[in-house]
């Protein structure tokens, strides 16, 4: 009995796991990066982040 119970708590926790491992996939960044993008003013575009001497630049709007 207790082999089958601790079988199911591990099963819930791996379970679990993979739930909180795919709730921080790339969407939520998607959607951030996409949300900027849209509040960019008349004008202006939207540039998408990029790696420069190995920093991280994150987006901004700038001038067309």
């Amino acid at each position: 009995m207790t082999r089958i119970l601790s079988f199911l708590l591990a099963l819930a926790m791996c379970a679990s796991l993979g739930t909180i491992a795919t709730a921080s996939t790339s969407s939520k960044v998607k959607a951030h990066v996409m949300a900027k993008h849209m509040s960019c003013p008349k004008g202006q575009m939207w540039v998408h982040p990029y790696m420069k001497n190995g920093k991280l630049v994150k987006g901004y709007c700038r001038k067309k």
